[in-house]
């Protein structure tokens, strides 16, 4: 290939963009406590035209933000993840450039001297095409021996690639407009916890402890209670308490974390001075959608790996 050749053909998407395979998990956590957001699910309405005065005296004080959010996210109560992310998600949620990726910017040889300002064209030519049309991404001019062999060339690469802090790894200038929040984020606790509003919106009368078994909320008390919830009586009252303790505080958590979610923040449990209260027959109907929307995209309605209890109750 000529030093005079582009560097790169690739044009950028006309919409849209993309996301790393780990943010976009968590963007199907988000998209699920979407759907159990009382809030979320008011924005719903009004924009539905199905508004009443019931809702409007449950309306919060910073309604405006959520419908902001909803208005950019949609409608999500009959829809797929995959569906949803192809069609409207990544918009908002995807990196607005083109994938970074390597790219040649040319070719030293022994005259190099002479080729000094057609090297310079090169970078220039890079900069203000591919580089931009990439976000800006920082990125590292390394001279590559071609006489070194992969495992030479891999090793020397990644110790340069190391010195460089994870932030300037992620530097890019045409910055999806919802991102994750904060550093330390687990998906497990976040599936958990969403698990038990499921559990409790389906069997509103079941015992919390016995809520928090069904989800798997607790690696101690869910195990160990495991063989309980199949005996009439209870030999491990103390335990039961534990996890009753436990499950309240998750489902408590889960729908401050989807409050906070249709303000356009995820995950956080930050307290919020206007979120709205659960309605947990409103809650159980969404919960029926998101299992009817399962059936019809995967033939069956999701269970919980650990029990096989979630089935559909009687209306």
């Amino acid at each position: 290939m000529s030093d005079n050749q582009a560097q790169n053909t690739v044009s950028p998407r006309p919409n849209g963009g993309w996301a790393r395979s780990r943010d976009k998990g968590f963007y199907l956590l988000w998209f699920e406590f979407l759907k159990i957001s009382p809030s979320y699910e008011l924005a719903r309405r009004l924009r539905a035209g199905s508004w009443s005065p019931a809702d409007e005296a449950r309306k919060p004080a910073d309604f405006d933000r959520v419908l902001d959010v909803y208005d950019d996210l949609g409608d999500i109560r009959a829809l797929n993840f995959q569906d949803w992310w192809q069609q409207t998600a990544v918009n908002f949620f995807g990196y607005r450039s083109l994938k970074p990726s390597v790219a040649r910017l040319g070719t030293l040889r022994h005259n190099a001297n002479e080729q000094a300002q057609q090297q310079f064209r090169n970078m220039q030519k890079y900069l203000d095409d591919l580089w931009n049309r990439q976000g800006e991404p920082t990125s590292v001019v390394l001279s590559v021996p071609l006489g070194l062999t992969k495992a030479q060339v891999t090793r020397q690469v990644l110790q340069w690639i190391a010195k460089y802090p994870e932030a300037d790894r992620l530097t890019n200038t045409m910055l999806p407009k919802y991102r994750l929040d904060g550093q330390k984020l687990d998906s497990k606790s976040l599936f958990r916890y969403v698990m038990c509003v499921w559990v409790r919106a389906q069997f509103p009368k079941m015992p919390l402890w016995r809520v928090g078994v069904y989800a798997n909320l607790s690696s101690t008390y869910s195990n160990r209670l495991r063989a309980v919830v199949k005996q009439e009586t209870n030999d491990q009252p103390d335990d039961c308490a534990a996890l009753k303790v436990l499950t309240s505080r998750a489902v408590s958590r889960a729908i401050l974390i989807a409050e906070n979610a249709a303000r356009g923040c995820f995950p956080s449990y930050r307290k919020l001075d206007h979120a709205t209260s659960v309605d947990w027959g409103d809650m159980r109907i969404a919960v029926k959608h998101r299992m009817n929307v399962d059936e019809a995209t995967y033939g069956k309605r999701m269970k919980p790996r650990s029990t096989g209890l979630i089935v559909e109750q009687g209306n």
